[in-house]
């Protein structure tokens, strides 16, 4: 298992191929992991890093406090780049890693050639409609009766729904859902923390200043198309790339179609 000091805590991370750095980075409740299918297919052409995030499964500290949650990650982002020499890289950014990947870019410009992020839930609260804000009521029910695990569950439930129905979180294996109720203390904090609405609009537009591309399924809940087409405003109508008959969990349920756009999205 290969780890690396970055800012005092140990980080696991995994590496294959060669070529443009592109690192991964996972959202909320997952680790590194939950891009096992597409791996592979990306390290064929990219020096490909995936890394269990700061207090998620095999790396170590504990969740930054919530008003400095996405600074902290962006920061140990920035870090695992330098230390492993892989700057300046892609960041592949899924939901939460997607939010994180800004930070790292506003804060360090000169660590990032460019952003694929897939479905960043920035600033939810203003699109936040019943299916959210009923699964935010019992996750905060749950969290008052010390059922951590349980809370953690009813989000990741909600956000890998598809509209039609179905639901990526039925699938998950038994394995995955323990290691999942194993970092749900984690998961909770950062909610908390993305339900801010920072980083803010304005600072986004002035300083994002890299190529930007968003991935979106378009069998995703609502609440993320609405996210991604206000952050291609925010970031100067950069493109999005819809995901035919995806969810928010398309580089595990469409693996291939997921790799095609992200290659589509470098090219």
């Amino acid at each position: 298992m290969a780890t690396i000091n970055v800012n005092g805590i140990s980080l696991y991370y995994r590496e294959a191929g060669s070529g443009e750095p592109l690192l991964l980075i996972h959202g909320t409740g997952f680790n590194a992991d939950v891009w096992d299918k597409v791996f592979d297919l990306l390290a064929r052409d990219y020096r490909t890093i995936a890394y269990d995030r700061r207090a998620y499964q095999r790396s170590q500290g504990s969740p930054p406090p919530t008003a400095s949650y996405g600074y902290q990650q962006g920061e140990d982002i920035a870090a695992l780049l330098q230390a492993l020499h892989a700057a300046p890289a892609t960041l592949l950014g899924w939901s939460a890693g997607g939010i994180h990947a800004l930070h790292a870019t506003l804060n360090h410009p000169d660590c990032v050639e460019r952003l694929v992020l897939y479905e960043p839930p920035l600033y939810p609260m203003r699109y936040i409609d019943l299916p959210f804000f009923t699964a935010f009521f019992k996750i905060n029910v749950l969290k008052a009766v010390g059922r951590n695990p349980a809370a953690a569950a009813v989000f990741t439930h909600t956000v890998l729904a598809y509209q039609d129905g179905r639901n990526s979180y039925e699938q998950l294996s038994a394995e995955i859902r323990a290691k999942m109720a194993g970092d749900a203390d984690t998961a909770l904090t950062e909610i908390d923390a993305t339900s801010r609405e920072e980083p803010k609009s304005e600072t986004l537009s002035k300083q994002i200043n890299v190529p930007v591309t968003l991935l979106l399924g378009d069998q995703s809940p609502v609440l993320f198309h609405k996210a991604a087409n206000n952050l291609a405003g925010v970031l100067h109508n950069a493109p999005i790339v819809r995901l035919p008959g995806a969810n928010h969990f398309a580089h595990v349920d469409q693996p291939h179609e997921f790799v095609k756009a992200v290659k589509g999205a470098l090219a």
